[in-house]
């Protein structure tokens, strides 16, 4: 719908700048007065278009409204979800911290053992 809406607005541009744009050499009275009759349809058609296109985009207004509160509730989801992983991600890395102190602890008493054993 929208790209009729704007395709309607561009043809009756079109039509509005084509008659604009005819090079005439001569233009008489009654010619001026054609051109006249003959650049109000254009020129209404062009009006009656942008304003189509104007109440399309203003029924649309507040379903992007809709959509914005929507986004906004999305991203303060997201950004909860990061938090929740920062923090299992210090929480898992104070985990390895422990793991890797008792492994070394380990190793020590290994190479201590070790060391007493030949």
């Amino acid at each position: 719908m929208a790209n009729d809406l704007v395709k309607n607005l561009e043809d009756s541009l079109k039509e509005c700048t084509a008659i604009l744009c005819r090079s005439r050499t001569e233009v008489t009275a009654v010619e001026r007065e054609l051109s006249t009759e003959e650049f109000d349809r254009p020129t209404m058609d062009f009006w009656e278009a942008s304003r189509k296109l104007e109440a399309f985009f203003i029924q649309k207004q507040p379903a992007s409204s809709t959509s914005d509160a929507q986004l906004r509730q999305e991203i303060e989801d997201i950004k909860a979800e990061i938090n929740r992983k920062k923090l299992m991600l210090l929480q898992h890395r104070a985990s390895l911290a422990n793991c890797k102190e008792v492994v070394d602890a380990l190793l020590l008493q290994g190479a201590g053992k070790n060391a007493t054993h030949p």
